[in-house]
């Protein structure tokens, strides 16, 4: 059904001006841009008279907000100290010892003084343990292959064993590829790198050494050691027997070869066959038993040094940091309550007016 009220349009009267709205949006907007500035400009006018008019009260403000901000941050001083000590655990696994350490710094994050200070972890006073903020573990690399670190890196991703392939020309036995060491982690060594907010730098070793000593109380970690300790003993062991039976295979090849050669004298021989003990296929001699000396005396030291899980072998080296927490909110309230004031003194007569008005309602 066709709607008679509806008027007839042509095809030009239904055509949309798109070029006459782009026109009036953009008179529209520029309307718009320059009533903002001018509202702007009269806000701008507006405050500059009132800052003529006040401006010793709000001087006055200002001056006195300032004192308030640098008093406050004075009063308020607080020292931190920052380092790092470098710890000796070659009887434990430094996964482990990560593992723990990074376990012990979400409790001083958490801020629960009283766990932190408990007799299961640090063993000291609450208000030296909320003292702690923070733990980070690192570790030794080496970049020169010589087995001593060269830096620290506190960065897990960064801490890898990279090498290099380098491929051997083997002629007619084949090539061989070789792995050489670009950067790997020094076995046995770690840092422990510790914050703190302390009054003095003897509460921050008193920290670092209560940090160490909660790591060396640690079954987990004591019962790692003792199984690294026991292998050692184990070798030693076996030392001392591959020591004895190569002395013993040597003093036999000695005795046996002088008797030979008293034979081969006595009977005017010019061949002379000497015996030659050997040890998986490989002739022995004293520098074999040398080499086992060194080994078992490098083992020995490894026992006689690692009675704890860690020792720190270099101690830590603070770096205090003075730092004041600025009462800036204090100062922005207290200039705040001079602006204020200046407005109700400035309007002080309508405001008048109005509250004598609402008395007689």
């Amino acid at each position: 059904m066709n709607n008679d009220n509806t008027p007839n349009l042509t095809p030009q009267d239904q055509e949309i001006d798109l070029l006459a709205m782009f026109l009036n949006a953009c008179k529209a907007i520029g309307r718009g841009i320059a009533a903002a500035v001018k509202g702007l400009g009269i806000a701008l006018a507006a405050c500059f008279n009132f800052g003529i008019r006040y401006f010793f009260w709000l001087l006055g403000g200002v001056v006195s907000g300032l004192l308030i901000i640098i008093l406050g941050g004075r009063f308020s001083e607080k020292e931190y100290v920052t380092g790092e000590a470098m710890l000796n655990c070659p009887g434990t696994p430094l996964q482990d010892i990560e593992t723990e350490i990074n376990k012990l710094n979400q409790v001083v994050l958490a801020k629960n003084a009283t766990a932190l200070a408990s007799e299961n972890m640090l063993d000291i006073e609450p208000a030296l343990a909320q003292n702690l903020k923070s733990l980070t573990f690192g570790f030794g690399m080496d970049i020169d292959n010589d087995t001593a670190f060269d830096f620290v890196e506190y960065n897990k991703a960064k801490a890898k064993n990279i090498y290099t392939e380098k491929t051997l020309k083997g002629g007619s036995n084949g090539d061989r590829i070789v792995k050489e060491p670009v950067q790997q982690k020094v076995p046995g060594i770690f840092f422990l790198k510790m914050d703190s907010e302390v009054a003095g730098l003897q509460d921050f070793y008193t920290l670092g050494h209560a940090v160490c000593d909660y790591l060396n109380r640690l079954p987990q970690l004591q019962r790692q050691l003792e199984l690294q300790r026991r292998e050692w003993e184990t070798r030693i062991t076996e030392l001392e027997a591959q020591k004895a039976l190569l002395d013993t295979l040597l003093r036999i090849e000695y005795f046996e070869n002088s008797r030979l050669k008293a034979a081969s004298f006595a009977q005017g021989g010019d061949k002379l066959v000497l015996s030659d003990y050997k040890r998986n296929g490989s002739p022995i001699d004293y520098k074999d038993i040398m080499a086992l000396v060194e080994e078992q005396a490098q083992l020995e030291t490894l026992l006689a040094k690692t009675q704890q899980v860690v020792t720190i072998q270099s101690d830590f080296v603070p770096v205090p940091a003075s730092m004041r927490t600025k009462k800036i909110w204090l100062g922005l309230i207290w200039m705040g309550f001079f602006i204020v004031a200046a407005l109700i003194y400035d309007n002080r007569k309508p405001l008048g007016t109005y509250i004598r008005q609402q008395r007689q309602k």
